[in-house]
């Protein structure tokens, strides 16, 4: 396997984030949104309020953001820089939130934005 790093993002990562974050919604996403709702959450106009949404979080430092290539390493990079919580918001329709159960992650939270329902999945030890 080739090597991986992860960092804290930082604004110039923007765009690849809302690509991945864009792509990762038509994957995960179709089938479980209504065809035209999900086509307008991810299309091109879509992407770019998403990427200048990133680009706002990652300039104000409004939270720790990092960029991994391996999935499920950055728990061990929080751990390694001193902290020992973690968390990220799924779509309640999202399958994966029972995997991050599983996972020792717990719901704690939700919010409504529009159509969509989110539920916060918190690890509280990592």
């Amino acid at each position: 396997m080739p090597p991986f790093s992860i960092r804290r993002a930082i604004p110039a990562d923007a765009p690849a984030i809302a690509a991945v974050h864009t792509q990762s919604w038509r994957e995960t996403y179709t089938g479980l949104l209504p065809t035209d709702f999900l086509a307008s959450a991810t299309d091109e106009q879509a992407r770019e309020r998403r990427e200048q949404s990133w680009r706002a979080v990652l300039t104000e430092q409004r939270e720790a953001v990092f960029v991994a290539a391996q999935e499920q390493a950055v728990m061990a990079q929080v751990r390694a820089t001193g902290g020992n919580r973690l968390a990220l918001w799924v779509l309640g329709a999202n399958p994966a939130r029972r995997w991050y159960a599983t996972q020792g992650a717990r719901e704690a939270g939700q919010k409504v934005e529009g159509e969509l329902l989110e539920i916060r999945m918190v690890w509280d030890r990592l």
